[in-house]
């Protein structure tokens, strides 16, 4: 998904900055076309990280698996309770349950602090992603003018 995004991103600032080399070279260097795309590409890697900082999911990342599995571990914690209560001669047998739970719960814990830190990476690849965006449009939005005049005339 971030390949395909960073696809399309990377063709409309290529199209950006001939559409502004272009219009330099047809208005000539005066016109200053090819700072103004710059000034376009970082109003784009701006919109493109505000949209992920409303979009991409930032709170809780859990699996459809681990909530199944944790809504059955609630389910087993509650009989196990009611098992307590009804069967106070069965504790040997009651604590080697809470042995089995307390294992999947630590099963559970390392299952999703994995799958946070493998949704964390491509969040901040995007980040740098959008960094590298706002500062070359930042760059040629800011010195557009002098590098149109040094290669146009």
């Amino acid at each position: 998904m971030i390949s395909e995004k960073k696809k399309t991103v990377w063709l409309v600032l290529l199209v950006c900055v001939l559409i502004g080399v272009l219009l330099e070279k047809y208005f000539g260097p005066d016109s200053l076309c090819f700072a103004r795309s710059g000034a376009l590409i970082t109003i784009i890697g701006l919109l493109i990280g505000l949209y992920d900082v409303w979009h991409l999911p930032m709170g809780e990342v859990v699996a459809p698996e681990l909530k199944d599995e944790m809504n059955q571990h609630i389910h087993e914690s509650e009989q196990l309770r009611q098992l307590r209560e009804q069967h106070a001669n069965d504790q040997i047998r009651h604590l080697e349950i809470s042995v089995q739970l307390l294992n999947k719960s630590i099963s559970m814990i390392r299952n999703r602090l994995e799958l946070a830190n493998a949704a964390e990476k491509p969040k901040k690849q995007l980040v740098k992603f959008e960094i590298g965006i706002i500062t070359t449009g930042t760059i040629i939005w800011a010195f557009g003018d002098w590098i149109s005049y040094a290669v146009f005339q």
